[in-house]
């Protein structure tokens, strides 16, 4: 609170004062006669309470706890204010507007093409994980996969992993490995009707980029047969710098999406969803946990805009 003191001939011409002043919320604290006559008043304002609407700021606290930044924020305000919503439905808004933000990939149902898919990024990324949760949603979807590897280690780790969630439950899965890629072949792979091949990497971008352009390149020969992808797995506990050092560092494989892991691990995961819209990177999968089945996502605007407002994707 502000106090003020303010001079009058008489008390009644203080209190006038006041009002012209500080206006009709000012508030008398005390009163001095002088020798005089004349008055002297000590008047006081309280703060202003901050004015807008009430949803409208929640959208902005939770924005903040999420990590986002403030241009985002702004940004988002600004079109919540625009669109007319208030109270409870400025949070229904923001969601639908953020939604709209983000580039996603559309899902690939393309019958009679293998799709051989590349996940690439940074070591300890969730790279070999995403792969195994991914072989088994489309074997259990019915499709035909195949692992492959463009590190020598990366077959033993996806068939442990494998056999892993298979004994957690119960569950045995028809999972081939490949040992290099030379299994990808016309033969064995585009003329036996196999879906997909999931393709590890290192995690080393120059060797896996000199890997991945000669594959491409022999791949180049099967024509509309086959669907060759790149895809960049990046961790949702990175830091900012470290996601920028990424994205940089990857984007001359061109990845055509990205895919978000670990969601489980940070209760800010903003920053990895705003690099990625700032790199034009759509998004094709979201990862907030271990489970083989309940932890992998398609990525959809709601669940991107809940994690935006809630940190988490809602159940």
């Amino acid at each position: 609170m502000q106090i003020h003191r303010i001079h009058g001939q008489s008390l009644k011409e203080a209190l006038q004062r006041a009002h012209a002043e500080h206006g009709g919320g000012a508030l008398v604290l005390s009163q001095e006669s002088l020798p005089s006559g004349a008055v002297t008043i000590a008047a006081g304002r309280r703060r202003a309470e901050p004015r807008g609407d009430p949803g409208l700021r929640e959208v902005r606290e939770r924005l903040a706890r999420q990590g986002a930044s403030k241009a985002l924020s702004d940004a988002v305000a600004r079109a919540v204010e625009q669109s007319g919503a208030a109270g409870a439905y400025a949070l229904d808004a923001a969601a639908r507007m953020l939604g709209k933000a983000f580039l996603i990939q559309p899902a690939q149902k393309r019958r009679g093409v293998t799709r051989i898919l590349a996940l690439v990024g940074p070591t300890g990324a969730g790279k070999t994980t995403t792969l195994a949760k991914l072989g088994r949603r489309l074997i259990e979807g019915g499709r035909r996969a195949r692992f492959a590897s463009l590190d020598g280690l990366g077959v033993g780790e996806l068939e442990a992993l494998a056999r892993a969630d298979a004994d957690s439950d119960r569950h045995e899965l028809p999972i081939q490995a490949l040992a290099s890629t030379a299994g990808i072949d016309e033969e064995r792979a585009i003329k036996s009707g196999l879906d997909a091949i999931l393709l590890d990497t290192a995690g080393v971008p120059p060797r896996d980029r000199e890997r991945l352009r000669a594959l491409a390149a022999e791949l180049g020969r099967l024509g509309r047969r086959a669907d060759f992808e790149v895809h960049l797995v990046l961790p949702a506990t990175m830091s900012a710098a470290a996601l920028d050092l990424a994205i940089e560092a990857y984007s001359v494989l061109a990845p055509a999406a990205a895919v978000i892991t670990k969601l489980d691990e940070t209760p800010a995961p903003a920053p990895v969803l705003e690099r990625c819209r700032r790199a034009r990177l759509p998004f094709s999968f979201l990862c907030d946990g271990p489970d083989a089945r309940g932890d992998l996502h398609r990525a959809r605007p709601d669940a991107l805009a809940d994690l935006m407002l809630r940190g988490r994707i809602a159940g």
